[in-house]
């Protein structure tokens, strides 16, 4: 029979020590275990929206949910029109009548502390801008057209507060305000336009802006048409040279219509007086301006087609020199083969009407510049054909 043997301990120690526990285990805490007593701000939802208002004001209450004192928080704008109360729940907005031009927007900042919310606030305006273009435009899209060769136009405008701006985009810079008048509540613009070398109308647009209310503009448009030509009737009577080469190419081949002939200058003696070849033409009809083209010889190297030429012009005509101004020069492209037609890259202006013409060559293919005072100062061509604008 097994037997078993117990050690006696005393029953009173072991009974406080499970006192001890469980005292200790029911008493102490963590060192972070604390109460904390929150504060509560903030702005209700439904008040954190824009403020409207329009032209006579508004009165309106942005609610606050706290728990903290009144003195803990501020509602602040820096717009004298908005006035603000507050109180221990609620901030009172204020927003004063308004009879100016021009929207206006202010800003409501209530805060605690580094915590803020922003309330936007917009008011419409007092005033509307009113800016009309007077007069009767020649139609939907343009208020005036011009001709290729320009000139100016007058718009008025009249508006119920001051025109502070004119903007004309880059893409037409050719339009100039060349004057601004003001008179009242009208204001007179005088605009130049240039004369167009482009062979498609275009168009410009002039834009009026007033520094009350930069959302509002007025504009009107210009239209310019593109440069139409027409052909000068030329005959024989008309043209004339100082320098005929006597054995071929006589100047009446010029205006004959026929390019299977030419005209030729002097290439068998030396220049008259030693002085440069010319083509001069006496017209019937004053002309403003003057594009030339001239069809290469119908055979040959090509070797006088002309390259340059300078125009002069006369009031009188005739062969004294003293009478003839230059007012002008033209370039042209070589042409490409025989009886090719090439026109004058420039177009030449005259400051008045104009029926005495000279046409003075400078440079050929195989001669730039052209020397007179031998007998290398010649040229050729097949016809040649004046142009004026319409």
């Amino acid at each position: 029979m097994t037997q078993y043997s117990y050690s006696k301990r005393p029953l009173l120690p072991a009974l406080l020590l499970t006192a001890l526990m469980t005292l200790a285990g029911s008493s102490c805490k963590s060192p972070y275990d604390r109460d904390y007593e929150l504060d509560q701000f903030e702005v209700e939802y439904k008040d954190r929206d824009i403020i409207s208002a329009d032209q006579s004001g508004i009165e309106k209450d942005i609610h606050i949910i706290t728990t903290l004192p009144q003195d803990k928080w501020t509602a602040s704008t820096k717009s004298e029109w908005i006035t603000l109360t507050s109180s221990a729940d609620k901030v009172h907005v204020s927003v004063a009548p308004y009879s100016d031009f021009g929207a206006r927007k202010g800003v409501i900042v209530i805060a605690y502390g580094h915590f803020s919310y922003s309330i936007q606030v917009e008011q419409t305006a007092g005033k509307q801008v009113d800016i009309q273009v007077l007069g009767t435009p020649e139609s939907k899209q343009f208020y005036k057209t011009l001709p290729s060769k320009g000139g100016e136009v007058s718009v008025t405008v009249k508006s119920n507060t001051p025109i502070t701006d004119v903007i004309i985009p880059d893409s037409c810079a050719w339009l100039t305000i060349k004057e601004k008048t003001v008179a009242g509540d009208e204001t007179t613009f005088k605009i130049s336009v240039p004369s167009s070398e482009s062979v498609r109308d275009r168009f410009g647009t002039v834009y009026l802006y007033t520094s009350a209310d930069i959302s509002k503009v007025s504009s009107f448009a210009i239209k310019q048409l593109k440069r139409n030509y027409v052909r000068v009737p030329l005959s024989v009577d008309m043209v004339s040279t100082n320098a005929q080469e006597p054995n071929e190419g006589p100047i009446a081949n010029l205006v004959n219509g026929n390019t299977n002939d030419y005209f030729h200058t002097i290439w068998s003696g030396s220049s008259p007086g030693g002085k440069p070849h010319h083509i001069a033409f006496a017209l019937d009809t004053p002309i403003e301006d003057l594009k030339i083209e001239y069809s290469s010889r119908p055979n040959g190297d090509g070797g006088g087609d002309v390259k340059i030429a300078d125009i002069y012009t006369s009031e009188v005509g005739g062969t004294d020199d003293a009478n003839w101004t230059k007012v002008g020069t033209m370039t042209f492209p070589l042409p490409g083969g025989r009886k090719a037609r090439v026109s004058s890259n420039e177009r030449i202006q005259f400051d008045h009407p104009v029926k005495f013409i000279r046409f003075v060559p400078t440079a050929r293919r195989n001669a730039n510049p052209i020397d007179p005072s031998g007998s290398n100062g010649w040229f050729n061509m097949g016809e040649i054909y004046l142009w004026t604008s319409e």
